[in-house]
């Protein structure tokens, strides 16, 4: 059972990998700069795959119990699916956390004016179509940069030749 702890802790981890790092200090924050960014991170988009997060650590966790005991596959997904559903109610525990590392970064005011942008058309647009746009960008300056290096090595390969220097 240690190890199947030890595993499941690695999950944990590996879960909180993705999310904000750092943690919300003491700092207060009034609930209505905790709302404003509430809806600055819904109008983004933010909290899209908040709601994937507790299917992929019952799954992962289904997993690693099942590594333990095979044998047991039909009771481990009865059981770790009833408590997940257990678990459903504390998702707005992380809306809330996820808020506050918003709210120590901007301010009430900050936050509304990103609201705004992102409830604006071209926010909404930029919200939807922002991870392919990025995911393009990337792959045209890798094109680019790739490019630009036979570029440069055929270039500095024919200063060489040109000064008879072989290469």
């Amino acid at each position: 059972m240690n190890r199947a702890r030890v595993l499941i802790g690695a999950i944990a981890l590996s879960v909180i990998a993705v999310l904000p790092a750092g943690r919300a200090s003491a700092q207060e924050i009034t609930p209505a700069h905790l709302q404003a960014a509430m809806e600055a991170i819904h109008a983004l988009g933010t909290d899209r795959d908040f709601d994937l997060v507790l299917p992929n650590v019952a799954t992962q966790v289904e997993g690693v119990m099942m590594q333990q005991r095979p044998d047991l596959y039909r009771q481990i997904t009865a059981t770790v699916q009833a408590a997940a559903i257990e678990l459903v109610q504390r998702r707005i525990e992380l809306n809330n956390e996820v808020a506050r590392v918003w709210a120590l970064a901007f301010t009430e005011d900050e936050l509304r004016q990103i609201a705004a942008f992102y409830q604006s058309p071209a926010g909404i647009k930029l919200a939807l179509q922002g991870q392919p746009m990025m995911e393009q960008t990337v792959t045209t300056l890798q094109d680019w940069s790739e490019r630009l290096s036979n570029e440069l090595l055929d270039r500095a390969l024919a200063a060489f030749e040109a000064q008879n220097i072989d290469f």
